[in-house]
């Protein structure tokens, strides 16, 4: 298998196939591995194919570090998505940050600077090429683009996110959240989200900058939630479904604008949706 846009050797299917250097094992079956030192590659039934789409955009329309993508396809025999990748060294930040010292936590300003470049990218409404969202609040199994989009303007993403609570609450609860959302989900910029920023996303290498300090390169992998939302979605999602992970809350407030509006609002939200 070669590369379509160079001449690398790329790994076969059997090849991928049989590496036991797995780099991690996710949800729904998926699994990273590594091959010949260099290769890095995501596998699985369930990897949607607008991933490797959102990080080649990327890579094309920002300086954010993220792994150069050679493959992504569909193996007609056994029906996995395969995304062949560079392999980024470093660690990543959940193994990392514990042996962190304190001057070293200068890690979150990379972060937020890798951030703050992605937020930059112009805006749309919706994922690229006008899929539909994937994110939990706002996903469904048939794609209802009622719900799951895409959409134009926040307003049609605030009425997705009711239908969806419609789909589990009463009419009457679903009205009083409404009202809520009307009143807190409303005239914030759309910027490009990652959709799933927490440690386990973000790699970190040990580098040394010009003034032979100790240094950070950050490089974010897993990028299938990505898309255009709402400024608050990144703080929201980071901050919620980590509150329970302490090292990562401690750097949420130098990498992140903070929304404490939208912040409990999206609680509520998610609550509703997934409890």
């Amino acid at each position: 298998m070669h590369s379509m846009d160079s001449n690398i050797d790329l790994p076969t299917v059997a090849e991928i196939e049989a590496s036991t250097d797995i780099l991690s094992i996710r949800t729904n079956s998926i699994k990273v591995v590594r091959l010949r030192e260099r290769f890095a590659v995501k596998i699985g039934y369930a990897i949607p194919p607008v991933e490797a789409e959102n990080i080649k955009f990327v890579a094309a329309n920002s300086m954010v570090s993220v792994p150069k993508v050679y493959a992504n396809f569909v193996d007609p025999e056994n029906q996995k998505r395969y995304i062949i990748m560079d392999f980024i060294p470093g660690a990543g930040l959940q193994k990392l940050h514990p042996s962190l010292i304190p001057a070293e936590k200068t890690v979150s300003k990379r972060i937020k600077e890798t951030f703050d470049e992605l937020r930059a990218i112009p805006s749309p409404v919706g994922n690229l090429n006008g899929m539909p969202y994937l994110d939990g609040v706002l996903a469904t199994p048939d794609n209802n683009p009622v719900i799951s989009g895409p959409f134009t303007n926040q307003e049609q993403m605030n009425q997705g996110i009711l239908k969806r609570l419609g789909q589990t609450q009463s009419p009457h609860h679903t009205r009083l959240v409404q009202g809520m959302a009307d009143r807190t989900l409303k005239d914030h910029r759309i910027v490009f989200t990652h959709g799933d920023l927490q440690r386990k996303n973000v790699m970190v290498e040990r580098t040394v900058n010009n003034n032979g300090d100790a240094d950070f390169k950050v490089t974010l992998i897993d990028w299938n939630l990505s898309g255009w939302y709402p400024e608050f979605w990144d703080f929201c999602n980071s901050t919620i479904y980590c509150q329970r992970k302490p090292d990562w809350v401690e750097l949420i407030p130098d990498i992140f604008d903070q929304y404490p509006l939208e912040y409990l609002m999206m609680q509520l939200v998610y609550s509703m949706v997934f409890y």
